[in-house]
């Protein structure tokens, strides 16, 4: 199963939001575990380290990013973003957010079957379905091999 997930996904585990970060982290450990195989933009990386940046204080804090960012690359695929993708994300009229429109242009190259995300109503005119973290964990642990 491909699945691409969304900036949020991610962020709630590494900055411990509660109350997403436990559904979001079984996300990521059916990834790491190799029952899903899951994407994230190349602007989802840059977004992510430039979030922790701004979040994490002292000496250390862009070894913690590199150490961070090197886990999650061990068992995330990336999904390139193509000056195509851009353009058709910015023609997009359907979507009110680009950033999402983007994300969905990332996700049908690589025919995902879900976007997993927090923010469902960002993703409600896209032709791949969106789901919830905690959604996804429903369908997935339920799901036989």
């Amino acid at each position: 199963m491909v699945v691409f997930l969304d900036t949020n996904v991610i962020l709630d585990v590494l900055q411990e939001r509660h109350p997403h970060f436990n559904d979001s982290y079984k996300i990521l450990e059916l990834a790491n575990n190799g029952k899903i195989k899951a994407y994230i933009s190349a602007t989802s990386v840059m977004d992510i380290i430039y979030l922790m940046s701004r979040e994490i204080k002292g000496e250390n804090k862009n070894e913690i990013i590199r150490t961070s960012m090197l886990k999650l690359l061990g068992f995330l695929k990336i999904s390139e973003v193509t000056q195509r993708d851009i353009e058709k994300a910015l023609m997009a009229k359907d979507f009110g957010d680009i950033e999402d429109a983007l994300q969905i242009q990332c996700a049908k190259r690589i025919n995902a079957e879900y976007i997993i995300t927090r923010d469902k109503n960002g993703f409600k005119n896209s032709v791949i379905s969106s789901i919830t973290p905690k959604e996804a964990v429903e369908v997935f642990l339920n799901r036989t091999p």
